[in-house]
């Protein structure tokens, strides 16, 4: 299992955050290469993807768009279901095709979506499938985000899934189960070893989406204490309906959120 070391780690802009109106009906879903002039500008220069826009345009002609700008994209944010997929390996292939034509070193994968902790047949086969995809593509890191409404909603469970895979390129993409600084703690004392990447974003007492660095969750402590590299997942400004969404507003509050993190994650010299 590889472990966070001393060296200073990469703050990503995840381009889910450029998208207004993700979980309502209506879907605004804007080519991303006319975004990356607009990203590059705001001095981003590595991003993870939010799938969508790599389907929308292609896997292969988004690389190509993105070195035009300089831009790199390690991690491909994937919604690929492995429980929902037929008995077989066309998943495989499918996410094989991706990370090869964008040429993705990791994969952030759901544990689980929509499945209860406690349904033990759903657990083995996501654990089957996981397991022949990491020894499939033993050079690509899958990440298992630590999202409510799947296995991670048992902070235990989804560290088990890790360990008794014993996969080095299997490990966690973290963020909090529950908004909540002494449940977040808890969550993360115990899931911490094998924190590969966070996902940051951040609420209010109210549950209120609010700036990365001054909300309920204790993002400097978790950051100083194990160092892993880090996506810009949601800020504030850009939680607003298409109307009044204004994408130089969210890349300056993002720009100042990866400041901190950068800040957070690089070690002190002597």
């Amino acid at each position: 299992m590889n472990v966070a070391s001393a060296a200073s780690k990469s703050v990503y802009l995840h381009t889910i955050a450029l998208e207004p109106l993700r979980w309502l009906p209506q879907k605004i879903l804007r080519p991303l290469p006319e975004l990356l002039p607009a990203i590059a500008e705001a001095g981003f220069s590595t991003l993870e993807i939010f799938e969508p826009h790599a389907k929308q345009v292609g896997c292969k002609v988004l690389k190509r768009h993105l070195g035009e700008w300089n831009l790199t994209a390690p991690v491909l944010s994937s919604y690929l279901h492995i429980l929902e997929c037929e008995e077989g390996t066309a998943y495989l292939e499918t996410l094989k095709s991706a990370v090869e034509d964008g040429e993705f070193r990791a994969v952030r994968l759901f544990p689980g979506e929509k499945k209860h902790p406690d349904d033990e047949e759903s657990v083995k086969v996501f654990c089957d499938r996981l397991g022949r995809l990491a020894d499939d593509l033993p050079e690509i890191d899958f990440l298992l985000e630590t999202h409510n409404n799947s296995f991670a909603d048992e902070p235990e469970l989804i560290v088990e899934i890790v360990k008794n895979l014993g996969k080095n390129n299997v490990g966690l993409l973290w963020q909090p189960i529950v908004f909540e600084p002494a449940a977040a703690r808890l969550q993360f004392e115990m899931q911490s070893p094998w924190i590969r990447h966070y996902h940051l974003q951040n609420r209010d007492a109210q549950g209120k989406f609010t700036e990365i660095f001054s909300g309920v969750i204790p993002w400097e402590e978790f950051l100083t204490s194990h160092p892993a590299d880090a996506s810009i997942e949601f800020v504030a400004s850009g939680i607003k309906p298409a109307e009044e969404f204004f994408l130089p507003e969210v890349l300056a509050e993002a720009q100042t959120a990866k400041k901190r993190a950068v800040e957070l994650l690089t070690p002190l010299k002597s």
